[in-house]
């Protein structure tokens, strides 16, 4: 029986298919040259929270792919594993687009990009990506692959906002005075955990983000909601906090961090060489030191 061959994934598809069954894209609709395109995202009728839609620059039509958790963009050669999104239609000549170029990969709804070792970069917004390591991809960011300009688009992405807060025995305001001394450096050390943790798991090092801070002078609480700290904070919670409880009855200055960073190392890259590891533990242990010991503790808002 004659198949079908996908264009973009290769896939091969029933003679009566109306969209290729790996990847989605349409067998209906003709690609439409624009010089200048300038897409507005999917129709939000159509899109789901696991649909990614790529615009090619010169091309209407998106590259649609759903329901994929690694996508692969390169080109596509009988030696090339699948699913890989083929580019080859859109490359120039010679081609400067590498066989496995770059990744897109979603984690819980969140979606990030990665250079494969290309020979010709990767680019995001412009900035250019060191190889192997993740970026958070966002909605309308554009990519460029060598010199092939991609925008993507994707809707539902799951919010990495946490809201914690702060309890103490009084009421509390929000003053510069309470920000400097007990606040500040709360966050800042926050901060300093997701920066390593980001390196550790090989992402973009980015700054946490303050969505907000208030004062709740009713529950004598500070809530603070923060972006970008979802691993730090999920690991105090999960780890941090329950381990100091186990100890409450040893006195801080016996207190030992080693074995608690190496069970995060371990936790987070079970795979990590020894040496390696051992200096992930050693940035940890101070930062650790410093939430077992922290007055008034972290609570965690629903």
């Amino acid at each position: 029986m004659d198949m079908k061959v996908c264009p973009v994934c290769n896939q091969e598809n029933l003679q009566n298919a109306l969209a290729c069954s790996q990847c989605g894209t349409s067998f209906t609709v003709k690609v439409a040259i624009d010089p200048t395109p300038t897409p507005d995202g999917p129709p939000q009728s159509i899109a789901t929270p696991s649909d990614l839609f790529l615009f090619v620059s010169g091309h209407n039509q998106p590259i649609v792919l759903r329901n994929m958790k690694e996508i692969t963009l390169g080109r596509k050669s009988p030696n090339t594993a699948s699913p890989i999104v083929d580019l080859t239609p859109y490359d120039e000549k010679p081609p400067e687009i590498s066989r496995k170029h770059a990744m897109i990969e979603q984690v819980d709804g969140t979606y990030f990009l990665r250079d494969l070792g290309s020979t010709n970069g990767t680019w995001l917004n412009d900035a250019p990506l060191i190889p192997h390591r993740n970026y958070h991809l966002h909605p309308g960011d554009k990519i460029r692959l060598a010199q092939l300009a991609v925008v993507a688009y994707f809707k539902g992405e799951k919010t990495t906002e946490v809201t914690i807060s702060l309890s103490f025995d009084q009421a509390c305001e929000l003053t510069p005075t309470s920000l400097g001394s007990e606040i500040l450096p709360v966050l800042k050390t926050i901060g300093d955990f997701q920066l390593i943790l980001n390196t550790l798991l090989e992402r973009d090092p980015q700054e946490i983000k303050i969505e907000s801070i208030k004062a709740d002078t009713a529950g004598n609480k500070i809530v603070i909601r923060l972006d970008r700290a979802q691993e730090t904070l999920k690991i105090i919670q999960e780890v941090v906090l329950p381990w100091k409880t186990v100890n409450k009855n040893t006195d801080a200055q016996e207190l030992k961090t080693e074995p608690l960073a190496q069970n995060i190392v371990v936790r987070i890259k079970p795979d990590l060489a020894v040496e390696k590891a051992q200096l992930f533990i050693e940035k940890l242990s101070p930062i650790l030191l410093f939430f077992l010991n922290l007055k008034p503790p972290i609570l965690f808002e629903k």
